[in-house]
């Protein structure tokens, strides 16, 4: 189905907003081996999240496959806050906040900047049980919708008051992470860098792990991809060994939102195919590294950000002049 070049428009226009974020090379004194760390300050986005690059993504594409009407029919989305603001910000310039508000479903002990954020934006929130992290969400998600994500392949009518779930766990919302590969291939010419050698992430969803991970192996077959995660709760690594998370009693207590727990592997949007190895981090040092980036760069981190570069800080231990690529997913205050 086609949209109209107004449409086209503002999509354009919600997609530059969500563009060329600034790249920083990390003071190279504090790096290994002659390594160099860039930082894709990806919170420079609207609302100050990562995620502000997939939801134009996946609006646009539901309205082309004629899923959605502005103006008709409810959104919703879960998440731990920070992909929420993204998805509600792109609602409402798109038109998906009336008659019905954009719906987000968050954990009860969300933080209380990202809920400000939240009710700021307009957004009708649902909270979900703490003790079940996100698996709890994620439960909550599946029952409102009532129906399999696949199934919404087979039908196109659009109903009046039909709850569609604009997700970034969509297998092809990967796709929308392409673009801040290519920018950060453009920054390295002007700081006369050949290519990125390592991508280190975090995984969550694993929508932008995975979407980086496959630009980047297309215009460096050589890159390697390297996934960051405490080692207190080694998630991923259970991920993908075995498909399954850790259990919920294995969560270390007063453990922050830093993966996706308790979610089951078919439920995320992670190819573990493209992940080349996992280096973790230990819970005590993200202090340190936020504070020391704030302290050398005047710029302030959050908790995820912090320990995807204790990780690549860990890995420049193990290689020589090598270029390491870490995002800043959102800003410090939004662990608040």
């Amino acid at each position: 189905m086609l949209i109209s070049k107004n449409r086209e428009l503002i999509y354009s226009q919600l997609i530059s907003e969500s563009s060329n974020t600034p790249l920083l090379d990390i003071i190279k004194e504090s790096i290994p081996n002659n390594n160099r760390i860039l930082l894709k300050i990806e919170y420079a986005n609207p609302v100050g999240s990562i995620h502000m690059r997939v939801y134009p993504y996946v609006f646009k594409q539901a309205e082309e496959l004629g899923f959605l009407k502005p103006n008709l029919t409810p959104v919703i989305e879960a998440s731990l806050g920070n992909a929420a603001a993204a998805f509600v910000y792109c609602a409402n310039i798109l038109g998906y906040n009336k008659p019905f508000l954009p719906k987000v479903i968050v954990p009860e002990n969300i933080s209380a900047e990202r809920l400000k954020l939240l009710k700021n934006l307009g957004a009708d929130v649902i909270f979900s049980p703490s003790e079940l992290y996100n698996i709890g969400y994620v439960n909550i998600l599946e029952n409102k919708i009532n129906l399999a994500k696949e199934k919404w392949i087979n039908n196109l009518k659009i109903e009046p008051g039909r709850l569609y779930p604009v997700t970034k766990t969509r297998k092809n919302a990967r796709l929308a992470y392409f673009n801040l590969v290519d920018e950060v291939f453009e920054e390295c010419k002007r700081l006369k860098i050949e290519f990125v050698d390592y991508f280190v992430g975090i995984v969550g969803s694993g929508t932008s792990i995975s979407g980086i991970s496959e630009r980047l192996k297309e215009l460096n077959p050589n890159s390697l991809t390297i996934a960051s995660e405490t080692a207190e709760f080694p998630n991923t690594t259970s991920l993908l060994n075995s498909g399954k998370p850790l259990p919920l009693e294995k969560v270390p207590k007063n453990f922050p939102p830093l993966t996706a727990i308790g979610v089951p592997l078919e439920k995320l949007n992670l190819r573990t195919d493209l992940i080349d190895k996992i280096v973790p981090y230990e819970l005590n040092e993200l202090d340190r590294i936020t504070d020391e980036i704030f302290k050398k760069h005047k710029i302030q981190i959050g908790k995820s950000t912090a320990g995807a570069i204790s990780s690549a800080l860990t890995l420049s231990k193990q290689i020589k002049n090598k270029c390491i690529l870490v995002c800043a997913y959102d800003e410090r205050k939004k662990w608040n």
